[in-house]
């Protein structure tokens, strides 16, 4: 049976408010791929794309995926470029169902005005990029998930759906 609840999606969809949310409701470990990507290489992920690149980012990326889908019974917040591995979505779903936190466009944006400076993905402003990069990732969600969920709602309202989805799951 699979224990962990995993949430891809884009940036800014909600992924890690989600998780904690889950996390305090549920009783169960939450953990951030991102957080343990900077834990291992002892640098925040712009400085880690700056310095080796996003294919070395990429490469670590997968090394903690490994390791932590070997988990059980936690909530996995991955980053948004998770999925552009297959062997990523593979290793997470050995034990645990994906729910794709999916947004619109525009509040995707809006978000990410609000939020902190993230490395840009295409080296184009992130107004530009983040239409194209969806227009990407959005088949390799969609194939890669078990559930899609409307993260254009609060995070709490997010967070009871998937956990409604996961129950029906036991």
């Amino acid at each position: 049976m699979k224990s962990n609840i995993v949430l891809i999606g884009y940036r800014a969809t909600g992924k890690t408010s989600v998780a904690e949310y889950l996390s305090q409701k549920m009783k169960k470990p939450f953990i951030c791929i991102d957080k343990e990507i900077e834990k291992q290489a002892s640098l925040a992920i712009p400085e880690i794309v700056e310095k080796y690149g996003w294919p070395e980012f990429r490469k670590i990326e997968s090394l903690i995926v490994e390791r932590v889908s070997e988990l059980k019974e936690h909530i996995i917040d991955t980053g948004g470029g998770v999925i552009l591995n297959e062997k990523n979505i593979i290793n997470l779903k050995k034990n645990g169902l994906i729910f794709w936190l999916k947004s619109d466009l525009e509040i995707i944006i809006d978000r990410l005005k609000k939020d902190d400076p993230r490395p840009s993905l295409t080296k184009k402003s992130f107004l530009d990029e983040v239409p194209e990069v969806l227009k990407e990732r959005t088949p390799i969600y969609e194939k890669s998930a078990d559930y899609t969920i409307d993260a254009n709602k609060s995070i709490k309202e997010t967070a009871e759906k998937i956990h409604e989805y996961f129950r029906s799951t036991i």
